[in-house]
């Protein structure tokens, strides 16, 4: 069996188009809020200092802890923290808010 370079091209050629309109074709595809969603799916931050702000209209409620921050699906970060020198689990919205690394 001989090996054919011009089939290797040609195939990597092929890969890199398909792969080209699929960059270019995704976008179009899903609209922004779709895309967002699917970035969103499953984010987990490493263990680090964090700051969290949640802003709901007026009210905005700050966490600063060490630990990691989790996202699942349904839009929402999750994380344990100390309040009162009790370890709580907070779920707050994506949508309202912000994480800083400290």
């Amino acid at each position: 069996m001989k090996f054919k370079f011009k089939t290797l091209f040609i195939g990597m050629i092929i890969v890199a188009i398909l792969f080209a309109i699929g960059s270019f074709a995704v976008p179009l595809i899903f609209s922004p809020e779709a895309r967002n969603k699917l970035a969103r799916s499953k984010v987990s931050y490493k263990v680090d200092d964090y700051r969290v702000t949640c802003v709901l209209g007026d009210h905005k409620k700050v966490y600063e802890f060490r630990g990691k921050v989790t996202s699942d699906p349904k839009g929402y970060y999750f994380f344990w923290h100390k309040m009162d020198g009790e370890k709580k689990y907070t779920q707050l919205p994506i949508a309202h808010t912000i994480i800083d690394e400290m």
